[in-house]
């Protein structure tokens, strides 16, 4: 077990639960809340935790002080232990607890100056939506990792641990008014925040205490549709858009940036079409067939990142191609090319880099269909290769050299099946590599010395029918 800090600011008021003594879960058992144990030491404040009206692994503790200080929770059960803070001198708090199974004993300690609080609950049964299973094979090394994974309800993110059990979820649909059919097109986690693209038709942005921290929707706070990718960077979220242009031979679909700052304000856009023109025509409808119909789905972009210096790794299926993009909105050159990189003979960009495996990690320099390309901080590109369709798909790693002008693939991932949509590769700060392959809904972590995952989770959900697609696995750092 590990003890984890993590600050919690006060947020909002909620009752005390009343006290006693939990025994163990049943399968019927709701959620309890406790109050402070009558045989614990009580100080010169008072409180208790109380679950959350919407989530059984989330409570609220409401804690009163008669002088003003800070208050801290640790938390023991299952497999962690946690402490929670709210470092605010004020004579109230409430602290949320989160990162929590389902049907398992708790018991907290509250501390304020020398005084202290001793409680207990049990979180009660996974609603079916959340309810996710994992078949494991082999041990991960991954902390905490975030699906989008919905089994019969509306766009759910949904956090597991390296056994495979559910130990956080959220209705990112919440507050935008969206129906129970919505499907999370897109997603970016971290010890920050969570934000969900509500399939194209708006954003939206949680933190892990349940608290709402905005976005928006397409038509009432921003015009054009997002889709497939958003990441934060600091105080600023990016996240791929799309729009029609009429061009001699026909009208496209090419994609585009938006920029938004930290109240969910649009601060910048850029598209595609400002350094490409699109030619050749192409299948009409397809993924934007509803927002444009009678267009051709030209680009089709599936994944942004943002280096330290502000610039952005664009990546587009459509093309073959990832591309780097001036971003920093006062420079003279933003929105330029900075390089591009491709191994396809009919991508419009010609490749700065020539690829190639010095190592002899694979025999096949290339890429095809690519989703997830970013930078990692290893200094390597990262992304996935779904391939050509029947191909297996895989991870890779290539570091690119500036003055050979090469992207060398020193590393591979290789799975045993056909990834055909979206799908993703992360480096773990031990150097493993957590891969998910979208369409069968499996994890995957190699080494980066066995040919072989050191751990495989095939998710699915107990008591409903879950969608066919998980987007992607996101690990989350703490």
């Amino acid at each position: 077990m590990s003890l984890r800090p993590i600050a919690v600011l006060a947020l909002f008021g909620c009752g005390n639960g009343d006290g006693a003594t939990v025994p163990g879960p049943t399968d019927s058992d709701p959620p309890t809340d406790t109050d402070t144990d009558t045989d614990a030491p009580l100080g010169p404040f008072s409180g208790g935790c109380e679950v959350q009206d919407d989530n059984v692994l989330r409570y609220d503790c409401t804690f009163e002080l008669e002088e003003a200080g800070p208050v801290s929770v640790s938390l023991e059960g299952g497999s962690r232990s946690q402490v929670f803070s709210s470092t605010e001198v004020a004579h109230r708090h409430v602290i949320a607890l989160y990162l929590m199974t389902g049907e398992t004993n708790y018991t907290w300690t509250a501390t304020a100056d020398q005084s202290v609080l001793l409680g207990q609950f049990t979180t009660g049964a996974l609603p079916p939506v959340a309810d996710i299973y994992a078949d494991i094979t082999g041990t991960g090394t991954t902390d905490t990792i975030v699906v989008p994974f919905q089994c019969g309800g509306p766009g759910q993110l949904v956090a597991i641990d390296e056994r495979g059990q559910v130990e956080w979820y959220q209705n990112m649909t919440v507050g935008f008014g969206e129906g129970p059919g919505v499907l999370l097109a897109g997603f970016d986690a971290s010890a920050a925040s969570l934000i969900g693209l509500l399939g194209h038709s708006g954003i939206a942005e949680f933190a892990w205490t349940g608290e709402r921290l905005g976005g928006g929707k397409v038509g009432v706070d921003y015009p054009l549709p997002t889709h497939h990718s958003v990441f934060r960077k600091g105080s600023l979220r990016f996240v791929l858009n799309a729009n029609s242009f009429t061009e001699a031979d026909g009208t496209y679909v090419m994609d585009g940036v938006y920029v938004f700052d930290a109240d969910w304000a649009v601060l910048d856009e850029w598209s595609l079409r400002e350094v490409l023109t699109p030619s050749g025509g192409g299948p009409i409808g397809g993924f934007w067939a509803d927002e444009f119909p009678g267009t051709v789905d030209y680009s089709h972009g599936n994944g942004i990142d943002v280096d330290d210096a502000g610039d952005w790794i664009l990546s587009f299926r459509g093309l073959n191609t990832v591309i780097k993009i001036r971003g920093d909105p006062v420079a003279p050159d933003f929105g330029s090319v900075l390089w591009a990189l491709t191994t396809s003979g009919l991508s419009p960009f010609t490749s700065d880099y020539s690829v190639i495996s010095s190592n002899g990690a694979t025999t096949e320099p290339f890429f095809n269909e690519q989703h997830h390309a970013h930078l990692e901080d290893d200094g390597g590109l990262w992304l996935f290769d779904n391939g050509e369709f029947g191909a297996d798909s895989r991870g890779m790693r290539m570091m690119l050299d500036d003055n050979a002008a090469t992207a060398d693939i020193d590393q591979v991932f290789q799975l045993d099946t056909f990834c055909s949509v979206q799908s993703s590769v992360y480096r773990l700060p031990n150097g493993h590599a957590l891969v998910a392959c979208a369409g069968n809904q499996t994890l995957y972590e190699f080494d980066g010395v066995s040919s072989e995952p050191v751990w495989l989770a095939s998710l699915g959900c107990n008591q409903a029918a879950s969608t066919p697609l998980m987007v992607r696995g996101q690990p989350v750092f703490w």
